[in-house]
């Protein structure tokens, strides 16, 4: 039998407390260890001034009493983690280890076990579970990031194939031996090849009939890595050649090309272009030009009214004279009207701005037009919206625009037909909005771009010269506005104006004026 000597060495060197606990939580030590622990002196457990109950925290009492009841209904053997409070005031974790002794009945008669301080133990558990914490939150940063790399990749090769395949350029990709490794089919169908199949692998020579140039641009590429708007011919599938203008690019690892990128313009299209925009210049002079002359002729054309209509006063109306000087009133009429379209057109008017209530600009317009239109029983159909914001414009030339807008429903209805007018606020916009609709015979599709470019008309000579909508277009965009048209009109207006006319509808013509308020004017 081992002395208590023996006993005592073997429990100094067992890194636990050995303990006998009871029902009332007191508890016996056998030697000091618990002191080193808890700041309490074995002696004070033992002669019962404090039971080990006094240490636990209180949070923790009732998961300590539930794995207890839980040992005693299997083999008796309680192992549980709790906190102390140490004599100093510091939170100590515990873990005990017992084996519950029982006497007849089944009552506990005392428990014998060991103490385990785990308090750096359960810190470095709790220091890895912060650290695993911030591991998951960087992983999920991570994934995420790489989530948007990877939609931004995906983006990205759509917005590449997307050019790629709907470019009206050539693209050719080679590889390293300088053979046609792709080719978008804006290249397959210039080139005259149905399939890739049919091109691709063969080099890039073959689409140049001039060996000379291709070798100077092979050498361009191999000294400088690009080559920019060279203008060359490429060989099409049935010999022909195709005028292009090459744009080219070498990917080098080194000094050594490891693949090609080249983008090539059709020169024909190219052309096309430029002799446009020299068309376009060519109508900008003569514009200028015949703004000057109607600015010159404008003078003389007005003393010719003048003395036309003080004439028509010394001749009886039903002479031949009188109807001579009507003819010439009028044809000067139009001269003149040419001449402002002209100047208009040209923006040679001076601009003069003020906040102006658009429901009153369009009533004043209104009752200028009210007498010609009424003539040909066309009759004006007026919804307002009230309260509307000022625009700050020019009146006259806003004028124009209703007028003109007015004047083009007058021809398009002819006589016995219906001009809706109505004003509102675009929310949507953040726009006065106002439409001008006709019950007249319509804009036929393959016209309705065109309506809006000079000198464009469907009317006779002596009805007009083409420049109405597009000066409208010019001073809607003076004052930050647009103009749209559509055609047939919307069947809601077309309601609308069935309600105030009894006579049938054409299909309409629907325009639709938007003009930014004098706060939001840029």
């Amino acid at each position: 039998m081992p002395s208590s000597v023996d006993i005592q060495t073997l429990l100094a060197m067992v890194p636990a407390i050995f303990f006998k606990g009871y029902k009332d939580w007191s508890v016996d030590f056998f030697d000091n260890k618990v002191e080193e622990l808890t700041g309490y002196a074995a002696r004070e457990f033992n002669e019962r001034t404090k039971k080990w109950c006094d240490l636990i925290v209180a949070e923790d009492m009732e998961s300590v009493r539930a794995r207890f009841m839980e040992a005693l209904k299997s083999d008796g053997l309680c192992v549980r983690d709790y906190r102390i409070r140490s004599k100093p005031g510091d939170t100590l974790w515990i873990q005990e280890r017992n084996r519950i002794v029982l006497y007849e009945k089944n009552k506990v008669t005392s428990v014998f076990g060991f103490f385990f301080d785990i308090t750096e133990f359960k810190h470095m558990q709790l220091e890895l579970a912060v650290k695993n914490e911030e591991l998951r939150i960087i992983n999920l940063h991570l994934e995420e990031e790489v989530h948007k790399g990877l939609q931004a990749f995906l983006q990205s090769e759509c917005r590449y194939r997307m050019l790629f395949e709907n470019t009206k350029d050539l693209i050719l990709l080679a590889d390293a031996n300088w053979c046609i490794s792709k080719i978008n089919p804006s290249a397959l169908r210039h080139l005259g090849y149905a399939t890739e199949d049919e091109i691709i692998g063969r080099p890039l020579a073959h689409l140049f009939p001039d060996s000379v140039k291709y070798n100077d641009y092979k050498q361009r590429l191999l000294q400088h890595a690009l080559v920019e708007d060279w203008e060359t011919q490429f060989t099409k599938k049935d010999g022909s050649v195709l005028d292009v203008a090459i744009s080219a690019d070498a990917m080098l690892c080194g000094k050594t090309v490891i693949g090609l990128n080249v983008v090539a313009r059709e020169m024909k299209e190219w052309r096309n272009i430029m002799e446009h925009m020299l068309q376009t210049e060519k109508l900008a002079t003569i514009g200028q030009l015949a703004a000057g002359i109607a600015h010159e002729i404008n003078t003389p054309l007005t003393v010719i009214l003048a003395h036309a209509q003080i004439l028509q006063d010394d001749f009886d109306p039903e002479s031949r004279v009188f109807k001579s000087l009507k003819t010439i009133e009028q044809q000067t009429h139009i001269c003149r009207r040419i001449g402002w379209d002209l100047l208009e057109f040209t923006r040679q008017m001076p601009n003069v701005y003020m906040l102006c209530d658009i429901n009153q600009l369009i009533d004043d317009v209104t009752k200028i037009m009210d007498h010609p239109l009424g003539i040909d029983r066309i009759q004006i159909i007026r919804s307002f919206s009230p309260n509307l914001p000022e625009i700050w414009g020019d009146v006259e030339k806003l004028k124009r625009v209703y007028i003109n807008a007015l004047n083009n429903a007058h021809d398009a209805i002819g006589t016995d037909g219906a001009i809706l007018i109505t004003t509102c606020w675009d929310e949507k916009k953040r726009m006065v909005k106002t439409v001008v609709a006709d019950s007249g015979c319509g804009i036929p599709s393959e016209i309705g771009q065109r309506i809006f470019q000079p000198f464009f008309t469907t009317k006779e000579t002596s009805k007009g010269t083409g420049l109405g909508l597009s000066i409208t277009q010019s001073i809607l965009q003076e004052h930050g506005g647009t103009i749209e048209v559509q055609s047939p009109i919307a069947e809601e207006l077309k309601a609308l104006m069935e309600q105030h006319v009894r006579t049938p509808l054409g299909p309409g013509a629907a325009f639709t004026v938007r003009l930014r308020p004098s706060g939001l004017v840029h």
